[in-house]
């Protein structure tokens, strides 16, 4: 009840509704995001494999993950 009478009363600004193409941005950028932080989840994960199996490629090469 206390919300309702601060917007009759012009107290409170609307809110931001974004348009669908904006929505829709937003949310593939989300994903993306994710999508990056799991690869490079999965690259931490395999350098230390690598490392707990006295493997050190790291000390060769500067990513391991790329074509050389």
């Amino acid at each position: 009840m206390w919300i309702a009478q601060l917007i009759r009363h012009g107290l409170l600004k609307a809110s931001f509704i974004s348009d669908r193409n904006q929505r829709e941005l937003r949310e593939l950028v989300r994903y993306r995001r994710s999508i990056i932080e799991e690869r490079t989840r999965q690259h931490n994960r395999i350098q230390k494999v690598l490392k707990g199996a006295t493997i050190k490629l790291g000390s060769v090469l500067s990513d391991i993950m790329v074509v050389s």
